[in-house]
């Protein structure tokens, strides 16, 4: 398992479901979510040239679960470069909101206020 700090919120069915898809086979697995942003693609000189296709994008989430055979290429190469070069093997699960990074004080305000109201408005 890889998991990062920033996603503490992260549910304990989110964590069992990446479990389970690689104890049912899967070499890795990941939770994804569907990308909701318009994406814009810039040259070098950072004007729009595009927009991405996003109904083809996913935000990647952790924890990231992968088979102990994996172990040694994952301590050499890390996680993402394992997880692009397995590519259609990885078995993708659904995300989870909660999971969202808490990586600046804006996301961290978001989440107390989430967990705030699910208590009722209390801390």
């Amino acid at each position: 398992m890889v998991h990062e700090a920033t996603r503490a919120r992260t549910p304990a069915a989110l964590v069992s479901a990446v479990v389970a898809a690689v104890r049912n086979g899967a070499p890795a697995a990941v939770p994804v979510l569907p990308m909701t942003d318009t994406v814009k693609l810039v040259d070098p000189t950072a004007r729009i040239t595009g927009t991405s296709d996003r109904t083809r994008l996913r935000t990647r989430q952790t924890p990231m679960a992968f088979h102990t055979r994996l172990l040694p290429e994952l301590a050499e190469h890390g996680p993402e470069r394992l997880l692009d070069r397995l590519g259609a093997e990885v078995r993708l699960v659904d995300g989870h909101p909660d999971a969202a990074r808490l990586a600046s004080e804006f996301e961290l305000a978001l989440a107390e206020a989430a967990l705030a109201e699910a208590h009722g408005g209390t801390r």
